[in-house]
């Protein structure tokens, strides 16, 4: 075996044992920084303005992240999506930058009305994901949101 047959083959090896460690998601369009555009609610057909309150949501393995302008802190979320449906459960206030430093579940449903949910455990139908928009609807409200 000659010196270049034998680099070629220790580079594959190199390459495919290196990638074993990748971790990907599988959350495909859903990955990435979402500002919330509009908030409608489907009992009146009032329409709200998101971005008044700067509502974002970032979503990045299992976690989603929900901010605002108004809050100092985040609201983080445990989440799956199956068939369309995106289910948000555990929210805990996100302290991690603060004084305090560690996450306090969430037991107030009314500080997370503003994002458009209204539960602590919460189910979305998908409307609409792609590499651009996102539509959610759950038994209260259709949100859309534009990726960043």
């Amino acid at each position: 075996m000659n010196t270049k047959c034998l680099k070629y083959i220790l580079l594959c090896l190199c390459m495919t044992l290196s990638s074993c460690k990748l971790h990907t998601s599988g959350n495909g369009d859903l990955d990435g920084f979402w500002q919330g555009t509009t908030m409608e609610d489907l009992l009146t057909g009032e329409l709200s303005d998101m971005r008044e309150n700067n509502i974002t949501w970032s979503v990045q393995g299992d976690l989603l992240v929900m901010r605002s302008i108004a809050e100092a802190e985040g609201i983080i979320w445990r989440f799956d999506m199956t068939d369309n449906v995106l289910h948000i459960y555990e929210p805990y206030y996100s302290r991690r930058f603060g004084e305090e430093g560690t996450d306090v579940p969430v037991e107030n449903v009314e500080d997370l009305a503003h994002f458009g949910v209204f539960d602590l455990e919460e189910y979305f139908k998908v409307l609409e994901l792609d590499g651009n928009t996102m539509r959610l609807e759950s038994m209260d409200v259709r949100l859309t949101f534009r990726k960043y």
